[in-house]
């Protein structure tokens, strides 16, 4: 489905990196973009350059992101907000687990709840979830970040039967773009997509 075929879209984390460069390339493909996060200042910035509709809106407003998404038929949404607090999970905090639930899964799960069932619907849809090698490998870290990224992996996979999407290639596609390191590993059928040196990985779904 090319790009003329999707009229709205929505992008969390919009203000800086992965997700300012999703919703500079959406907006130069025509598509009404709606950038979500909490800085309001930066969203500003790239609304002036983009011609974006800036939400200044933090992902774990429930209430907030329910009523833009009542507000907005979505045909893209792209989940990339995501946060960490690397330390071993020995000295965790409760505090930082909460957060990166919230903000890593949960904020995911609501925003695929409240706009996949209209794609469905319609027909018509993208949705892109920003996870990581995190979820795929483990490593010295943040053990809840890996858990967190690993969950929105298979919550991308699962959306597949959930949704009851026809089977592959007329109504499903699925987007890996992988590290080196994990090319090192032996992963195949892989693209790497680097922006200003930094790598990351993109799993999907796509209802036709």
């Amino acid at each position: 489905m090319p790009f003329t075929d999707y009229k709205t879209a929505l992008v969390t984390g919009a203000s800086s990196g992965i997700g300012a460069a999703v919703v500079e390339r959406l907006c130069s493909e025509g598509l009404q973009v709606h950038a979500l996060a909490r800085s309001g200042k930066a969203l500003g910035a790239l609304a002036e350059r983009t011609g974006c509709i800036a939400h200044a809106l933090d992902v774990t407003d429930l209430a907030g992101i329910t009523r833009l998404t009542k507000e907005v038929a979505f045909d893209v949404l792209v989940n990339n907000a995501g946060v960490d607090r690397p330390k071993s999970f020995l000295n965790a905090d409760a505090e930082d687990i909460e957060l990166l639930i919230d903000v890593n899964l949960r904020a995911v799960l609501h925003l695929c709840r409240l706009v996949v069932p209209g794609m469905v619907a319609r027909d018509r849809g993208h949705v892109i979830n920003i996870s990581s090698i995190a979820g795929a490998y483990n490593f010295n870290g943040n053990s809840t970040y890996h858990a967190t990224k690993a969950a929105v992996s298979m919550l991308s996979r699962q959306l597949l039967s959930e949704a009851d999407v026809p089977a592959p290639p007329e109504g499903y596609r699925m987007v890996r773009f992988r590290t080196d390191f994990e090319n090192r590993r032996g992963a195949t059928e892989t693209v790497s997509l680097d922006r200003e040196g930094d790598s990351w990985k993109v799993v999907g779904i796509y209802i036709q």
